[in-house]
């Protein structure tokens, strides 16, 4: 089959745009991998033993170059009850009742406040280190879910068992 000049543009400008959409997903995959092989060489550089004992939310967070926490090679936890307020705690037990990890419209209609305030709470709790958020595929939506610290604190505080 012969195709003309106009076609032909066509063809090549799909061609280069794919090229691009290609080059894009290659090098922010290439910087998750290299913020995986820091956060690696770190860990071994630290001798962090609970390194593998780190939940699939905790390890994307580290390739998202997130902090957590929950980084104490001496398996001693830094857990300080008393930064969480009563309100905090209760959208913790909101998403330890569903097994540790929730759609976050789940937990904002399960959540006694209004959107705003949980929506708040979610965040001051993810930048404190007691929650993990990021998209979930299962899901196909933002999912957050509990952390090393916060399953630790419910079971500390004998909500779970």
């Amino acid at each position: 089959r012969i195709i003309d000049e106009k076609e032909a543009r066509e063809l090549f400008k799909k061609i280069a745009d794919m090229q691009n959409k290609y080059d894009t997903d290659i090098g922010s995959y290439q910087k998750q991998v290299d913020s995986l092989r820091v956060t690696v060489d770190e860990l071994r550089n630290n001798n962090y033993e609970d390194a593998r004992k780190l939940s699939d939310e905790e390890l994307n967070n580290i390739a998202d170059g997130k902090n957590t926490k929950e980084q104490s090679g001496n398996g001693t936890s830094n857990i300080n009850n008393d930064e969480l307020n009563e309100d905090e705690l209760y959208i913790l037990k909101i998403i330890s009742d569903s097994g540790g990890l929730m759609k976050d419209e789940d937990i904002v209609s399960s959540s006694k406040f209004d959107k705003v305030k949980t929506e708040f709470h979610l965040e001051d709790l993810d930048n404190k280190g007691y929650l993990s958020r990021s998209y979930n595929n299962r899901f196909r939506a933002y999912a957050t879910g509990l952390t090393t610290i916060s399953k630790k604190l419910m079971v500390e505080i004998g909500y779970v068992k």
